[in-house]
């Protein structure tokens, strides 16, 4: 904006600060909105042809210059909107000619990309695109890119990714970047995605405040995360939370040793949480009630084996009385972290807790217990192969229920896993798609020719799992006759010879490996 165009703004808002009419607050309403778009500020200038309206919405001659502060501004279809109202306000002869003229040069002019479809529609299906893909767009012209830039609703996604460099101008990089996207969408931003070290500095929380989130992803150091995880709770408008914390420099306890997560005020009612390697959450009465809705949970409390009895004894409390507490709204559970995956000792569920409304569930199968009742529902398990009879038992009556309905399956495989468990698992379930098999252990192959008895009676490898979903190796049944994805993930054992058996046998049923 020009030295000049400051001048008339100033002299504007005087006179406006002055005038007392109606009629003539909005004129001038008027010519600061058309100063404003000469200085291409057509954000302040849109304001002011809004107050100008309100002001003065039943004179012809008002909407008539509106009109023409929406062409100069490049807003075809509010123009004619304007100019429409003006014909119904019973408009003198001159300003009748003005209005014919006006529509003249809106027919005369091209319709731009922009204006070729209502401003709504345009909003619409721009709205389901990313953030990333709005660049895109902005690329198609100037006037693409000046309208998406003006439309603060299309920003409702903002995602500030860590600086490649941890230094000071790299951080004050990053906090202008931030309040950039931040300030272009305001009230509409509605999802919001942070990383370190941005997440770990006092000014943050201002720029965050007057948000009105649904979706928060934080990572952050792990002496921040209670306090991102306290003002979530105190934000009505959240449905779903992720905080992900980085271990300090020279922590080598394990997370969920520090302090409890508590929370002053329960204003939320969260429906989707995931936790990643952060303090252990409370199991008071405020946290179970900002998360008495819970839909989705993920637990992860990272590799770390340190003091892992002790582990187990501080959270397994906590995490039991969570899971008894939305055992009906609950639908996905994911467990993570070597404290609950290493080790046979199965959670103590209370026998009044219910797994049924759960539908995906990545858990070792000694997370389930003995008492609580089996889901019937599932449509994707991840799970370990128990090797304790009791609880090989309940798996496979898990399998059995959930038949019809599961679709994906992933066994984490270790040297104590057994064949006859997995093969009763494959035959159970018909509708299967899609199998994955972890190797947590590094076990030895088995030999090129081996005997069905003699692979149940040897450690389970994926090469024996293999050798199961292949009619005619050993039985000619044929397991899993709906699978069309398999996935081995960290595995030596498999030969290439296997494969091409699995893949020429199973040919009328293709397995993508």
């Amino acid at each position: 904006m020009t030295r000049v165009e400051a001048a008339q703004l100033q002299q504007l808002t005087a006179s406006l600060a002055a005038s007392t009419r109606d009629t003539e607050r909005a004129r001038i309403y008027l010519k600061r909105a058309l100063v404003y778009v000469h200085g291409d500020d057509v954000r302040h200038a849109l304001r002011d042809v809004r107050d100008a309206l309100r002001l003065a919405s039943s004179h012809a001659s008002i909407l008539v210059r509106a009109a023409r502060i929406f062409m100069e501004a490049q807003f075809p279809d509010k123009a004619h909107r304007v100019l429409h109202l003006a014909e119904q306000r019973s408009p003198s002869a001159s300003e009748k000619t003005l209005i014919t003229a006006l529509r003249a040069k809106l027919a005369r002019s091209l319709p731009t990309r922009v204006a070729a479809l209502p401003v709504e529609l345009l909003m619409h299906i721009l709205g389901y695109l990313p953030t990333s893909s709005l660049y895109t767009c902005m690329l198609v012209c100037r006037s693409w890119r000046t309208w998406i830039l003006q439309h603060r609703p299309l920003w409702h996604t903002i995602a500030v990714r860590a600086p490649t460099a941890p230094d000071a101008i790299a951080a004050r990089a990053q906090y202008e970047t931030a309040a950039k996207y931040l300030q272009r969408g305001v009230r509409h931003v509605r999802h919001l995605c942070l990383r370190a070290p941005l997440t770990d500095h006092r000014r943050v929380w201002s720029l965050v405040a007057p948000l009105r989130l649904t979706t928060l992803d934080i990572s952050c150091e792990y002496a921040q995360a209670s306090a991102w995880f306290a003002w979530a709770c105190t934000h009505a408008s959240l449905q779903s939370v992720t905080l992900r914390a980085t271990p300090s420099k020279g922590m080598a306890t394990h997370p969920w040793l520090g302090p409890p997560m508590h929370a002053c005020r329960a204003d939320a009612r969260f429906q989707h949480v995931a936790l990643h390697q952060t303090p252990p959450l409370a199991a008071d009465t405020i946290t179970l009630t900002a998360c008495s809705q819970l839909q989705s949970l993920v637990y992860d409390a990272g590799e770390s084996l340190h003091s892992l009895q002790e582990v187990r004894a501080r959270c397994a409390v906590t995490l039991v009385t969570l899971w008894h507490h939305v055992q009906h709204t609950l639908t996905s559970l994911a467990l993570r972290g070597a404290a609950l995956w290493v080790g046979p000792d199965p959670l103590p569920l209370r026998p009044t807790t219910s797994l049924r409304a759960l539908q995906r569930l990545c858990a070792p199968f000694a997370c389930l217990g003995t008492d609580a009742e089996l889901p019937d529902k599932l449509i994707e398990w991840e799970t370990t192969l128990p090797t304790d009879p009791a609880l090989a038992e309940r798996a496979v009556a898990l399998a059995e229920r959930c038949a019809p309905t599961l679709h994906t399956c992933t066994f984490h495989v270790s040297h104590s896993a057994g064949t006859p468990l997995a093969e009763r698992l494959l035959s159970t379930l018909t509708m299967l798609g899609t199998l994955q098999v972890v190797v947590d252990e590094a076990v030895a192959p088995p030999p090129l020719i081996e005997s069905y008895d003699a692979a149940r009676h040897s450690a389970l490898t994926p090469a024996t799992l293999l050798r199961l979903l292949t009619p005619g190796c050993w039985d000619a049944r044929v397991l899993c006759p709906q699978l069309h994805t398999l996935r081995l993930v960290h595995d030596t054992t498999v030969r290439g010879r296997e494969l091409i058996d699995l893949v020429r046998v199973r040919a009328a049923r293709p397995v993508c490996l």
